[in-house]
């Protein structure tokens, strides 16, 4: 870091495909304008290591050529955990530059109707929790919207543009994130009895057992093959679940707002000013 170093340490535990998953999030406030590399190191049970690296904040000369122009956030929505099942509490992490605000969360659609939950927001590190249900069933998408009543003026710490006033009421899309669903494996049993031997031209029967819920329906294919020809060349059954299975859903939800569309009487004049 430009100014003081900040460490954190995280335990790290391995999924069953190998990929590597974080369990902790940590937050940390920049001291002052510049740029600051964040560097992650991950250690195994081998003990090698690796490394990964990303630059955030900008210098004050950068920001003076590119000063604050709206409230955009740079954290974005993200999912915190995953797998998660119907009726389980879903948690989004957001940080909020407001001191005051509340957040609409939009969750489902594709093959049921939406829901959605209203939500306080207090300035800093949010987490904002629902419970899913049979709307999410198969995945989902999640969208936000942030709303702000009028507010007093704050003193930021990085130069504003002329065109921003920071005491109107705002609204701000935070975009979709997908939850992660984990979907349990259905299987069907399926017992069979045949004859142990049949003559040609005779007839067999077939006994076929399929338990099923109450008020379900099923179909069945049967296949009758001579098993001479399934020794010269074996056909093995089609797996018809791949093909059955249905898709993840995500659906077309989205924020749509002309806030920043509006600019207040004041910040015309300081403009109008400005060119003058």
């Amino acid at each position: 870091a430009a100014v003081g170093d900040v460490q954190f340490r995280w335990d790290a535990e391995s999924a069953r495909d190998g990929d590597t998953l974080v369990t902790a999030v940590a937050t940390f406030t920049i001291p002052t304008m510049g740029e600051y590399r964040i560097v992650a190191r991950y250690v195994d049970e081998n003990r090698v290591a690796q490394y990964a690296a990303v630059v955030v904040g900008r210098t004050e000369a950068q920001w003076r050529r590119r000063p604050l122009v709206d409230w955009r956030p740079v954290q974005a929505l993200e999912v915190v955990g995953q797998d998660y099942a119907a009726g389980e509490q879903v948690t989004l992490r957001w940080v909020s530059p407001f001191p005051a605000a509340q957040v609409l969360v939009q969750w489902g659609g594709g093959y049921t109707a939406p829901r959605h939950v209203l939500l306080p927001l207090t300035q800093g590190p949010n987490l904002l929790n629902f419970t899913l249900g049979s709307e999410c069933l198969r995945g989902c998408d999640a969208v936000a919207s942030v709303v702000t009543p009028a507010q007093t003026p704050v003193a930021l710490p990085v130069p504003v543009s002329q065109m921003l006033d920071t005491t109107l009421p705002q609204h701000i899309d935070l975009g979709a994130v997908a939850i992660p669903v984990a979907v349990p494996k259905r299987t069907v049993p399926v017992a069979v009895q045949v004859p142990a031997e049949v003559a040609p031209g005779a007839t067999a029967d077939i006994a076929l057992t399929l338990p099923l819920e109450d008020g379900a329906q099923g179909e069945v294919a049967v296949w009758v093959v001579d098993k001479a020809l399934l020794d010269l060349q074996p056909n093995p059954l089609p797996t018809t679940l791949k093909v059955q299975q249905l898709p993840s859903v995500h659906s077309d939800l989205s924020g749509q707002s002309t806030y920043d569309q509006l600019t207040s009487a004041e910040t015309l004049r300081k403009a109008l000013n400005l060119t003058r």
